[in-house]
């Protein structure tokens, strides 16, 4: 029996090493791809060809998020052919892009060179400046996979050359950290450091012009608001003066008529004339002191005209005054900021060649620790099929338990340091909830089974984040091990989700032993998070717990924590929704 299992261990534990496993489908996922194929052969039988390939591109694209690459390529070659005969160019470019990342995803990177290189054939012919730029960087991280450095630098100045033509900054910083990368894994130190002060620089310019631009429109906005005041003002004064005129006339109108019609009544014709005569006096003397009040108020308009005049130009020279003082002061500033730059830049130096040597090593010591726990987990699994004593299947079984949360705490310890090292970055996409809480319900199976405890997995099938799925996918992990844990025999585990306007929740409930809320308050902290015994007296570190704190920071996330002692716990993760 010996032989037989020792060469079973040994063809799973090379195949451990290979690309990405394989994720069955899910029950809905199957459902869809089955969906896809026959709308594929309704549409095929129309001649619909357009149609038909938009069928075969939905199941590839299931497939490729299932790591399943042969499948995925399979149903995207038969779209590429359709997509010829519609001599759909675009359709074809997407294809062949896709097909490029789907090799460079099995590692078969001379295959994914040849569909980036049809590519970037399509996007010229297309004249496409932006789409040439993305093909041309494509290619050259294939490239830069076969170790053909220079070629993938011939490709990035190209994409550069590009981008100033088109004056896309923001693509010019991305093309110059891609060059200073390459130098780097090309073993050109100061070619590595050039295009990183030329990255560096394009991005603090884009900070300045951001900041200028947002000062530059709350200033005219302030100038426009008090010469709009100004104007109001002189609008409404130029109002009311027109209704005093009105109802002065009108009042002497009236006047007038009055005296009239009483002169008509009981004055002799000879009275009446003298009368008339005095009112005309009257009349000359009242226009000749109504044109003396119009003088002085056009006085007073002029003067109020030539003060308004004096506040804008003070406030403009006082603008510009401060503008002065506070350009020389930052003048002063960016001096003393190049004196304290070189000293950074010489430790820069200094610590570039430690970094460089400290990542090797780690990647180095990540590949050697995870190849033999791999192997010792492939064996284990095989070991299943086979018939032990009660004494013994209890050992393998501890074994078995023990080494997985050793595999656990490894890659705990990996993200962590990664993420300690600024080296992980989110890779944001559509992510199902209730398949990431399946699948992790299937990998903690064991765990909970030994304890007895049931796992519920109540997350709606429609509820989608957009979050960077492996990341995710720990985070989750890790939330669900900590609930196995602290969550006595007997218990429950029960996950959920819900769909807000704009965000997805998730939430993670047990009814375990819980924590006070000093607890809580130290939780996220390594440095003061003390780990604790569980349920059954497993042993833990603390440290899944802040590693998913800080996974679901970097993916823009939140976690919070709501607990009382002896009453169980619960953990509500919010990312965005996928729309």
């Amino acid at each position: 029996m010996r032989p037989i299992i020792l060469t079973l261990f040994l063809l799973v534990g090379l195949r451990s090493l290979g690309y990405t496993q394989i994720q069955p489908l899910s029950r809905s996922d199957s459902g869809k791809v089955a969906t896809y194929l026959s709308k594929h052969h309704e549409y095929l039988s129309k001649n619909n060809y357009k149609e038909a390939s938009r069928m075969l591109n939905d199941a590839a694209f299931i497939y490729w998020n299932h790591n399943n690459y042969n499948e995925a390529i399979q149903y995207y070659e038969r779209s590429l052919s359709l997509n010829a005969k519609l001599e759909n160019e675009n359709g074809v470019a997407m294809i062949h892009n896709n097909l490029g990342m789907l090799y460079g995803d099995i590692q078969d990177y001379e295959s994914s060179l040849k569909h980036f290189t049809k590519t970037l054939a399509a996007r010229k012919a297309g004249h496409e400046p932006v789409g040439m730029i993305s093909a041309l960087i494509n290619r050259s991280i294939a490239y830069s996979n076969l170790k053909k450095y220079d070629l993938a630098i011939e490709d990035l100045q190209q994409a550069l050359t590009t981008a100033r033509e088109l004056n896309d900054v923001n693509q010019m910083k991305s093309v110059y950290g891609m060059l200073s990368e390459t130098y780097e894994k090309k073993g050109d130190v100061e070619q590595t450091l050039k295009y990183f002060e030329l990255y560096k620089s394009f991005h603090e310019q884009l900070q300045r012009n951001k900041v200028n631009k947002l000062s530059q429109e709350l200033k005219e906005e302030s100038i426009q608001k008090k010469l709009a005041l100004a104007e109001k003002q002189a609008k409404e004064l130029e109002l009311l003066k027109k209704q005093m005129e009105i109802k002065e006339k009108e009042k002497e109108i009236h006047e007038v008529e009055s005296i009239n019609q009483n002169l008509y009544t009981h004055l002799s014709k000879k009275e009446l004339e003298v009368t008339l005569l005095k009112r005309e006096r009257e009349i000359q003397s009242a226009e000749a002191l109504l044109k003396e009040k119009e003088n002085q108020v056009l006085k007073q308009e002029k003067a109020y005209i030539r003060n308004l005049s004096i506040i804008v130009s003070l406030s403009l020279l006082s603008i510009a005054g401060l503008l002065f003082f506070f350009l020389r002061k930052g003048a002063r500033q960016n001096k003393r900021l190049h004196e304290q730059n070189l000293s950074i830049e010489k430790q820069k130096q200094e610590l570039a060649h430690s970094n460089e040597v400290k990542n090797k090593i780690f990647s180095i010591i990540a590949h050697d620790l995870r190849s033999p726990i791999s192997s010792l987990q492939s064996f284990f699994y095989i070991i299943d099929d086979f018939d032990f004593s009660e004494e013994l299947t209890r050992i393998f079984l501890q074994l078995k338990t023990r080494l997985s949360a050793s595999a656990d705490l490894l890659e705990n310890l990996l993200h962590w340091s990664r993420t300690q090292m600024q080296e992980l970055k989110p890779q944001f996409d559509k992510v199902a909830m209730y398949e990431v809480v399946e699948q992790n319900s299937r990998l903690l199976a064991s765990l909970a089974e030994a304890k007895s405890i049931r796992l519920s997995n109540e997350v709606p099938a429609s509820l989608h984040a957009l979050a960077d799925p492996d990341m995710l996918k720990i985070v989750v992990r890790n939330l669900m091990q900590n609930a196995i844990k602290f969550t006595p025999h007997g218990g429950e585990v029960k996950i959920s989700g819900t769909q807000l306007s704009e965000k997805i929740r998730l939430s993670i409930t047990d009814n375990g032993i819980g924590m006070t809320q000093d607890k809580i308050d130290s939780l996220f902290d390594f440095s003061s998070n003390k780990s604790t015994y569980g349920t059954a007296k497993e042993k833990g570190t603390g440290l899944g717990i802040v590693l998913s704190a800080e996974l679901v920071r970097i993916s823009q996330g939140a976690i919070h924590v709501e607990s009382q002692p002896n009453q169980g716990t619960t953990v509500e993760l919010t990312f965005k929704s996928y729309e």
